[in-house]
């Protein structure tokens, strides 16, 4: 059995967005920093130009640069981003385990049936992965946008000790990854500082001295760790895995380098995520009607914002319009350090059929001006009306989603006026040219009606519609285009 294992060593410091990453000579030293320890994990170009070094304490760090920036590690969030490049993996690859926060490896053996062989395989591997664009990255990553090391092996975590190492080797031949396992020194092992300690103290100093001993003597000297560690590496011992199964959900995160306090500012790095949206919906032949912001806010809750559309849509264009037009009614609270994109419900995309003779290309569709009145006064103030079947005037319509199909009820062919309004005493002369037509109806709700209506004209022409009920009292209630 064949693996493979990525290493993605930056992740938190390549998925920050940087607004200024694009202006040249304005990228500023940026460090991750592992505040428990006090110590940097993660840095850029620029801070490593600097000085500064992986390890160092944030005293000296800052020494070597006045205007560093330091992010706090949260391997929380590199584990929410690793889950999103299995997500994007699982389209070109089956059996994915994540080993959280910074890795995840693949078994090769099984996908080498469809790809063909190993090269092949790699490089549809690379290409779906340099086409993630979960997040803006600083400028001095890779084209990817990800630093990655890798490796293959026979065993899991033989090739998670290669990769970690910065072998990036890609072989089947077992040989090969034997004589480079062997050669690592033992502190890449993976284990413990404890076991490190220990065994450098009996002359252990590769991976292959360690390999020599028998097992039955490390197991006398030894804890049962260093045992199950020893027997994975050289696959003695199955090494149990619990394989990703992706959500039908879409669901990514941005983390902001800079804090931001203006929500025409949002708009920005939420374009980048309404890439990926559009990337992973095109893919799979899906649209979404509906979807979720949240913005993560300092020391306050959430805030959640809905961007909905009146017809489905996959088009990242099409989204920033809407989302341009809902944030700018949206009130924060609290500067937003990161937020988080979701989408829970989805459809088959049916692409709108027109026909080329028929005078509506560049026309807005009428879902699309939907959306876009919804986006800009909100989806309670933009409604739809229904035909219902109630002969009473007042209450033949009512309020429905916007362009909600509807079955006309069978005495609407009957002559109405084409305004409408609340029923208000008639105080002019009129003429009566039509009727009278009796309603009579309502007993059942206790809003019974029971008027003799006219289609009359007044001395200014107009056609309108009047009734009389039982008082004999007379009053307006429509009027005819």
């Amino acid at each position: 059995m064949l693996w493979l294992y990525l290493h993605f060593p930056r992740l938190q410091l390549e998925t920050l967005y940087q607004p200024e990453r694009q202006e040249e000579g304005r990228l500023p030293a940026i460090v991750v920093l592992d505040a428990q320890h006090n110590r940097v994990v993660q840095i850029n170009q620029v801070a490593s130009a600097a000085g500064i070094q992986l390890g160092m304490g944030l005293g000296t760090a800052a020494s070597l640069s006045q205007e560093l920036q330091v992010v706090e590690y949260q391997p929380q969030r590199e584990a929410a981003k690793l889950q999103e490049i299995a997500h994007w993996l699982y389209d070109v690859t089956a059996d994915i385990s994540l080993f959280p926060p910074q890795g995840l490896v693949m078994r090769v053996t099984p996908m080498l049936r469809l790809y063909g062989d190993l090269p092949r395989y790699w490089q549809a591997v690379q290409q779906h992965l340099g086409r993630w664009r979960g997040a803006s990255c600083v400028s001095d990553a890779p084209v990817s946008g990800l630093s990655l090391q890798f490796a293959t092996a026979s065993t899991p975590l033989a090739a998670r000790v290669l990769a970690r190492s910065g072998a990036n080797m890609l072989t089947d031949q077992q040989e090969l990854i034997h004589a480079q396992l062997r050669g690592l020194a033992i502190r890449q092992s993976d284990l413990s500082t404890k076991d490190v300690e220990r065994l450098s103290r009996i002359g252990v100093l590769t991976i292959g001295d360690l390999l020599k001993l028998p097992l039955a003597d490390l197991a006398r000297r030894f804890d049962i760790g260093l045992i199950n560690h020893v027997g994975r590496l050289t696959g003695q011992f199955r090494h149990p895995l619990d394989f990703y199964l992706p959500q039908s959900r879409f669901r990514q995160s941005l983390e902001l380098l800079y804090e931001i306090d203006n929500t025409g500012v949002l708009q920005h790095p939420l374009s980048h995520l309404l890439d990926q949206l559009e990337a992973y919906l095109r893919q799979r032949g899906w649209m979404t009607e509906r979807l979720e912001l949240l913005l993560h806010q300092r020391d306050r809750e959430d805030k959640k914002v809905s961007i909905a559309s009146a017809r489905g849509e996959y088009q990242a264009s099409v989204w920033r319009s809407l989302a341009a037009l809902t944030l700018q009614h949206v009130s924060l609270d609290a500067p937003v350090h990161s937020m988080t994109l979701c989408v829970e419900q989805v459809s088959s995309y049916q692409a709108e059929k027109l026909d080329l003779l028929d005078g509506r290309q560049g026309c807005v569709a009428a879902e699309q001006l939907v959306s876009l009145l919804q986006a800009r006064l909100g989806e309670a103030r933009v409604q739809g009306i229904t035909l219902v079947d109630d002969h009473r005037p007042e209450r033949a319509n009512q309020r429905s989603k916007p362009l909600t199909p509807a079955q006309a009820p069978a005495h609407l062919n009957r002559l109405r006026p084409s305004l409408m309004f609340e029923p208000r005493a008639l105080r002019e002369k009129v003429e009566l040219l039509h009727g009278p037509e009796r309603i009579v109806t309502g007993w059942w709700d206790q809003q019974t009606v029971k008027r003799d209506y006219y289609v009359a004209r007044n001395q200014a022409g107009q056609w309108l519609w009047v009734f009389r009920n039982e008082q004999r009292e007379w009053f307006v209630q429509g009027m005819f285009s």
